[in-house]
């Protein structure tokens, strides 16, 4: 399996490139015309954020939707395209939208100005009728797969089989449960780490303790982490929520408050409090061409 790039916009700094300017009016041009004049896919990752603020972004950015689309791609072994987001966008509102169809059971995951919002739809049971991509569709039943330069949370637990090890040139994937219908509950609400509200977007099972929440930069309005969490069968104990996680020293990048340290907390089962558990730290970020993910791993 393998991918080039996938979800940039979501991390787009805001950052509009000379090379981005020099491309307006170029609709017309062909694939490959396009391709060999478009700046190279980081710097166009970057001018994505900024570009939809600006009153000519319609026209700026219709040159490179095309090459979005190409670039944006998750392929099998086989080639069978088995993840495919689209990029788009609209003058009125200004707006970056991005949907992630897997096997056309589309999980969508949308930007729209101040308003972020994933869900899930109904599989189209078509896609039976070949045996590969029968199994691609339970793979992306069971998989979100989300690129390496997604901030994302990893917590090495046996509680938790989200996370899993990058498997593949820049792919992570996130272990989701069958049972757990990500469009059956919304709920929104705000952390205050480091004296700043940051938006906590979280999707609920409406029958277990499962959950899918992610964190989201008031700034750029764009995810800073995902979290999934559910209930140790061991245990008993429950994972806490990302309210329970608490920012210390955070760092600025690109003009965005990243946390370093996150402490977390566990729920004791007889007591039903809150305990301290070890801390988790936040790998350094460095900007490079595969864009390294932000990673938690265990104290240093």
């Amino acid at each position: 399996m393998k991918t080039t790039v996938l979800l940039a916009a979501f991390l787009a700094v805001p950052l509009l490139s000379s090379s981005l300017l020099a491309q307006e009016g170029k609709a017309d041009a062909t694939k490959s015309s396009a391709q060999s004049k478009l700046p190279k896919l980081p710097k166009l990752i970057q001018s994505i954020a900024n570009a939809v603020r600006d009153e000519k972004a319609p026209k700026k950015l219709h040159a490179f939707r095309a090459q979005l689309r190409l670039e944006f791609k998750l392929e099998n072994s086989k080639g069978k395209s088995i993840l495919q987001p689209k990029i788009w966008y609209r003058s009125k509102p200004l707006a970056l939208r991005v949907e992630i169809e897997a096997n056309r059971n589309q999980i969508e995951y949308v930007r729209n100005g101040r308003q972020l919002w994933l869900k899930s739809q109904g599989q189209v049971q078509d896609l039976s009728r070949k045996k590969e991509y029968q199994r691609d569709r339970e793979q992306a039943n069971d998989y979100l797969r989300i690129a390496r330069l997604v901030p994302r949370l990893i917590f090495p637990d046996q509680i938790l089989q989200a996370a899993a090890e990058p498997k593949g040139p820049g792919l992570v994937e996130w272990r989701i449960n069958k049972r757990f219908p990500l469009r059956e509950a919304y709920e929104l609400s705000f952390v205050n780490p480091a004296g700043d509200n940051y938006p906590l977007q979280s999707l609920r099972d409406h029958d277990g303790p499962q959950q899918l929440a992610m964190l989201i930069d008031t700034k750029s309005f764009l995810p800073l982490a995902y979290r999934y969490y559910a209930m140790d069968a061991v245990s008993g104990k429950k994972i806490s929520a990302l309210e329970e996680l608490i920012f210390i020293r955070p760092r600025s990048y690109a003009g965005m408050q990243l946390p370093t340290q996150w402490i977390k907390r566990v729920e004791d089962p007889k007591t039903h409090k809150m305990q301290q558990a070890q801390h988790w730290y936040l790998e350094d970020f460095t900007p490079n061409p595969e864009f390294s993910p932000l990673v938690f791993s265990k104290p240093r």
